[in-house]
């Protein structure tokens, strides 16, 4: 992604997640929650590569926290006589110590590289992996992976999709993220403290902060019992644990020195864009039938033009979770 404008501010809001919440599986959307089905497609989509092959290079790109590359490294290792040389990268340094902190992710070579600009030569990897990650990029991203690929080499890649379950939760946590933002619950926070710090200067009486406070509760129910009614999800759980962290102000305002409080009601916001950017941007990346086909077209040109196009899907449940895809070279 190029860092400048909305991709920019995307990038910059993956990274600073992966800066501070890298170890933490519960705060990504779909990677707790739906791990174990993307888990079993890659153990049914790989274990063959690596018992058929004496050597096999893998390159697991635009990787996160590596899942991919991680269940490589064990599959290689379950193998009889194969030798993997096992490569991750992702243009988000966080990422790749998230990976690096990992079990598992011992003799995985980390890069920290743009997507569309991997710095390999042309056919180096037997196999390209990823997993919900080159789409964020753009659909260059996935012409740069093609080339990488070797003659009878693959290209796999799980993508997320606009009518699937993910794509759903990102929806349903905007929709918390926009309750939040209406609700005024920061600024009104803001605003006690204020007229705390006039209360301590004399500027105001007793029962000016006590209306704003009594207020403030209220509004603080009122969206706390909203959002409890919302769908299980990562924006609810941040909305919770905000929400009781307010009531707590709330309730002990006198106690807290409102110099300090600032600082913080800051951090808050500027996580609550980031994640508002987060969920924007894995909207944005999602794709439809008709962006599924540019991307194929793209591989075709590069080589891979033996494609194929499944989904993963709980079964029993509707919508699907992603697109899968599987590309040959000749």
């Amino acid at each position: 992604m190029e860092a400048v404008g909305k991709n920019g501010r995307a990038s910059q809001a993956w990274a600073d997640y992966w800066d501070r919440h890298g170890a933490d599986s519960r705060r990504l959307v779909g990677g707790a929650r739906h791990g174990g089905l993307f888990d079993a497609f890659w153990r049914e989509t790989l274990s063959g590569e690596f018992e058929a092959r004496s050597r096999v290079r893998v390159l697991d790109a635009a990787c996160g926290d590596g899942a991919v590359a991680r269940l490589c490294a064990q599959l290689a290792g379950d193998a009889d006589g194969c030798a993997a040389d096992l490569h991750a990268s992702d243009f988000s340094p966080g990422a790749l110590t998230a990976l690096e902190q990992r079990q598992g992710a011992a003799g995985i070579k980390l890069v920290a590289a743009d997507a569309c600009r991997l710095p390999y030569a042309d056919g180096s990897f037997d196999m390209v992996t990823s997993q919900c990650g080159l789409e964020y990029a753009g659909h260059e991203a996935f012409s740069d992976a093609a080339r990488l690929v070797a003659p009878a080499g693959r290209m796999l890649a799980v993508i997320h999709r606009t009518d699937g379950v993910i794509f759903d939760e990102c929806t349903a946590n905007l929709a918390i993220l926009d309750r939040l933002d209406n609700s005024g619950v920061m600024s009104s926070c803001r605003r006690l403290f204020e007229l705390q710090r006039k209360l301590l200067a004399g500027e105001v009486v007793p029962r000016v902060v006590a209306r704003a406070s009594g207020k403030l509760g209220l509004a603080l129910t009122r969206l706390t019992n909203a959002v409890q009614r919302a769908a299980d999800g990562a924006a609810r759980s941040h909305a919770l644990r905000l929400l009781a962290d307010l009531a707590t102000l709330q309730v002990r305002h006198a106690a807290y020195p409102p110099d300090q409080i600032e600082p913080w009601l800051d951090t808050q916001a500027g996580e609550l864009i980031a994640f508002r950017q987060r969920m924007q941007s894995m909207l944005d990346a999602a794709a439809d039938e008709p962006g599924l086909s540019r991307i194929l077209e793209r591989l075709d040109a590069a080589g891979l033009g033996r494609a194929e196009i499944g989904e993963i899907r709980a079964t029993g449940i509707d919508p699907p979770l992603a697109w899968t895809l599987s590309a040959a070279a000749a």
